[in-house]
């Protein structure tokens, strides 16, 4: 397992697999939620999650900014986390550069399809720990107002991202117009650290023809990492 090393203040049980705020429910009890809490799904009956009120958003962009998390699943083939195709599923990242988001033991599915945004995941400040997690069937398209060159992503976009014994598959971001960039089909990473994990199936496509005004249309299908990569077994 790769995790920050931190004490945490409470463990906080999600006894609901409604999203629609009520008490117990992931999104309510993670919007009450403090720096270094667990979120605990482990105790859940149910096999997924819908998300129908749009992303939960514990970054800085939302109004319940953290910098530290947790967030315990049952396991990847016990529960499913789905945004079902129309919103990312989590947003993360407080106002420290130096933040922890993790995740373990969950299956995060069927995020995006949103204009700009990234499919399932994205990870404004800080380091995104994937540990026994599968993130799939992520899809996002380019935005027609974006600057020459913005890069985006299908699956996750993180600062910093670090995969123990996980996967991101089948997923996709695909550019529409010639001033966009598909860079990451599968995860858009600063830097990345992946042991024992699996990237596979995703995509990176561009539906327009190159030009002179922007020649790289496309890039890491799979994951792109402009900074360090390592990737171990």
């Amino acid at each position: 397992t790769v995790s920050p090393h931190e004490t945490s203040a409470a463990t906080l049980p999600v006894t609901s697999c409604l999203d629609d705020g009520s008490p117990g429910t992931l999104r309510s009890v993670m919007y009450l939620a403090q720096d270094h809490d667990v979120v605990d799904l482990t105790q859940l009956t149910c096999s997924k999650i819908t998300l129908t009120s749009g992303v939960i958003d514990t970054s800085m962009l939302g109004y319940h900014p953290l910098d530290y998390l947790t967030l315990n699943g049952p396991g990847r083939d016990a529960l499913t986390i789905s945004a079902n195709d129309v919103s990312e599923i989590f947003r993360t990242g407080g106002y420290g550069l130096y933040g922890f988001f993790t995740i373990n033991d969950l299956t995060l599915a069927q995020g995006g399809n949103q204009y700009g945004l990234p499919g399932c995941i994205w990870s404004l400040r800080g380091t995104l720990f994937l540990n026994r997690v599968t993130v799939t069937e992520c899809h996002a398209r380019s935005d027609p107002n974006a600057y020459a060159g913005e890069y985006s992503v299908g699956g996750v976009k993180a600062n910093l991202l670090a995969m123990n014994d996980s996967t991101i598959s089948n997923s996709s971001f695909t550019a529409y117009y010639e001033t966009n960039t598909a860079a990451g089909g599968g995860a858009w990473a600063g830097e990345a650290v992946l042991i024992n994990s699996t990237i596979t199936g995703n995509r990176a496509t561009a539906l327009v023809e190159t030009t002179d005004f922007n020649p790289y249309l496309t890039c890491g299908g799979g994951i792109y990492s402009p900074g360090n990569l390592v990737v171990i077994n």
